[in-house]
């Protein structure tokens, strides 16, 4: 081994987690004394990981560290395909699959890739319905530019009917009523029934959107909100910055009761409610 090799040799990686392969390059994650915790990419056999341009050498004791985060990862991809269920989207080059392990937590792999020879497959633990559409949308980047259009007809709200979400048709084939709902909620789409449904079943309260009558925007003292309640009921707050505040304030809220969105941020000298005068609205 050169001295340069020598410098830069890792003899321990205290934690080293696999989520993640394109082709031959798995994607680990390791936490390695003075440098912290880092994303690399590894090929299985190599003797090194690497970083922005940047090699690291192993010593035996490492490289069996990042083998066994490989090898734990190549064994919950074989168990997600062949237990898992699965939605399968060749239109845009994606199978989906996933596993509930909790009422509100799924397991969920993803495959995808235009290029048989470079297939990129990530996995996910212990995750939420909305991180895994987020997950889902967050590939279209990765592939052709032409199916873009396509991928979004599959998973955005915006003009679509519930019924084109291929995870609900999947959720509804497998009699999964919870799923249903829960993607419902995160389309801001769930009905009354469905939320209080729902509010039963996760033991917290969920508020169901209102009808067209109050589609409009209701200005609330900040300080009185309870955004984990928003939150749990599928509100989307966008976050306006300092920069774009000119005759605006952080101390009230803009809320719209019938479509589940909001700004954190209202203009000066508006009149205001409190939370728990919002809270009427749903009584």
């Amino acid at each position: 081994m050169s001295e340069k090799q020598n410098h830069k040799l890792i003899e321990t990686i205290e934690k080293c987690v696999c989520r993640e392969k394109a082709g031959d390059v798995y994607q680990v994650c390791c936490r390695i004394r003075r440098r912290g915790e880092k994303m690399y990419c590894y090929v299985k056999g190599e003797n090194s990981i690497e970083r922005a341009g940047s090699t690291l050498y192993l010593s035996e004791s490492a490289k069996r560290t990042v083998d066994t985060a490989v090898a734990s990862f190549e064994e919950k991809v074989e168990l997600a395909r062949n237990t898992f269920t699965k939605v399968s989207l060749p239109e845009i080059c994606l199978n989906v699959l996933y596993k509930r392990v909790s009422d509100e937590k799924f397991d969920a792999m993803t495959e995808y890739g235009t290029d048989a020879r470079n297939i990129k497959c990530d996995y996910h633990e212990a995750i939420s319905i909305g991180l895994l559409i987020l997950n889902i949308l967050n590939i279209r980047s990765s592939l052709m530019f032409e199916i873009d259009s396509k991928f979004s007809s599959f998973f955005e709200s915006k003009g679509k009917k519930i019924n084109d979400n291929p995870l609900y048709r999947s959720a509804a084939e497998n009699g999964d009523d919870l799923l249903c709902d829960q993607i419902k909620l995160y389309y801001r789409k769930a009905n009354k029934k469905e939320c209080s449904r729902l509010s039963k079943r996760l033991f917290r309260r969920i508020l169901p959107s209102l009808i067209k009558e109050y589609d409009m925007p209701f200005y609330v003292e900040a300080k009185t909100i309870d955004l984990t309640l928003l939150s749990d009921s599928g509100y989307r707050i966008l976050h306006r910055p300092y920069f774009a505040m000119q005759g605006s304030t952080h101390n009230v809220y803009e809320l719209n009761p019938h479509t589940k969105k909001g700004v954190d941020a209202a203009p000066y000298n508006v009149d205001f409610i409190s939370f728990d005068d919002y809270l009427e609205l749903f009584e």
